[in-house]
């Protein structure tokens, strides 16, 4: 069987400088795909360049944790405040959807507007995910997965990473929600079962946000085993354009660490030793049920 390799950056879109940071990630380095996340500052940049690049697989990073909706608040109330602006963290949002305080009806016009608008805007979006992975919560992912067969999308991400030793002999905030979304990527690897859309098998990039070097992606490379796997990733260019885009988009801890995953991407060294250890790579799109080396129903 062929191991097979998506490398995604997430936050297309973002900022100028972020979507820049893509772009040279894929056409210097080993990046094959990229989530555009459509309510962001430069979601039209971000189009441009996707057109202007043949190759780059595209899917909608689905966001309800920040900056503001693309449906009005008249639609969405559960969601959103009076001007559009999404009120929950990830926790929160999976909090108030157990409260019934948060619609998952109210998700899913969302989220059909999202991949709408990519839609609109000449993409075909090979798969989806979503900002600060909530679609792996077990109710959200079900509902994502509906949309994904209904919109003729390929795959959609399965976040599945259990924490190394050391997190969790030191253990952090940062331990227990990964930790966290492990657990649910578990449940949520069982909706699988039959489905048209289909998920990669492994994941890395979870507790390797904000410190894929050269040297963590040289580690992660010899791991890699027969079927898709998929490693996630924050590249781009840090200027004053992302300070302003965190100003409509709210605040992240990933700032000098995307110029330095760049730079690990575009690393000539990586490429040679991808085709040193005999591995493909791919963007979502490429993944067929026949080459993935076991069923789903053998994943649980």
């Amino acid at each position: 069987m062929a191991k097979l390799l998506i490398v995604n950056a997430d936050d297309f879109g973002l900022s100028p400088g972020v979507n820049a940071g893509i772009i040279e990630a894929f056409e210097k380095g080993i990046l094959t795909s990229a989530s555009i996340m459509v309510n962001a500052p430069a979601f039209e940049d971000a189009v441009k360049l996707a057109h202007a690049h043949e190759g780059l697989g595209i899917g909608v990073h689905l966001n309800v944790v920040r900056g503001k909706a693309i449906l009005p608040p008249t639609e969405i109330p559960s969601l959103v405040d009076s001007v559009g602006r999404f009120l929950r963290t990830p926790i929160g949002l999976c909090c108030d959807l157990l409260r019934k305080r948060v619609d998952l009806d109210h998700l899913s016009r969302e989220f059909s507007a999202q991949i709408e608008r990519a839609f609109a805007a000449g993409l075909h979006p090979t798969h989806v995910n979503s900002e600060q992975h909530v679609h792996m919560y077990p109710p959200i992912f079900a509902r994502v997965l509906e949309l994904a067969e209904t919109y003729g999308i390929n795959a959609v991400r399965w976040t599945g990473q259990y924490p190394r030793a050391a997190d969790l002999i030191h253990w952090s905030r940062r331990s227990y929600k990964d930790l966290l979304v492990n657990a649910c990527a578990s449940l949520c690897r069982k909706q699988l079962d039959g489905r048209v859309v289909m998920s990669n098998d492994y994941f890395y990039g979870l507790i390797e946000t904000g410190s894929l070097t050269t040297g963590v992606l040289r580690g992660i490379l010899p791991q890699l085993r027969d079927g898709v796997t998929e490693i996630m990733c924050h590249p781009g260019y840090v200027g004053q354009d992302l300070q302003e885009a965190f100003r409509t988009m709210g605040t992240s801890s990933l700032v000098a660490s995307r110029a330095m995953e760049l730079e690990a991407l575009i690393d000539p060294s990586l490429r040679a030793h991808i085709r040193t250890l005999g591995v493909q790579l791919i963007h979502h799109g490429g993944i067929d049920e026949s080459r993935i080396v076991h069923r789903r129903s053998s994943l649980q």
